[in-house]
């Protein structure tokens, strides 16, 4: 599962909403993704345009399930809120 979400953090660049143009400050958003990775552990990962993003990984799928629940909830998507979160630097 993925989900787009605005985001008033820059994440190196953040994803811009259509009409959004170069120059001109705008809604900025990242992908929050859900996946059950090949070790059998789960992540929920959130990730600028590029190379900036955070992960959460746990052995639980209802705890990753709800983590993404959690965040996708949110109004504004931060880094620090992840943090508080337990995510980490990717």
């Amino acid at each position: 599962m993925r989900v787009f979400k605005l985001t008033s953090d820059d994440w190196h660049p953040s994803y811009k909403l259509n009409g959004h143009h170069k120059g001109v400050k705008g809604p900025q958003m990242v992908e929050v993704s859900h996946l059950k990775l090949t070790n059998g552990e789960y992540r929920v990962c959130v990730w600028g345009a590029d190379d900036c993003g955070m992960d959460f990984d746990t052995k639980s799928g209802n705890k990753a399930l709800r983590t993404f629940l959690t965040v996708i909830s949110w109004d504004d998507v931060t880094m620090s809120g992840l943090k508080e979160l337990g995510f980490i630097p990717a």
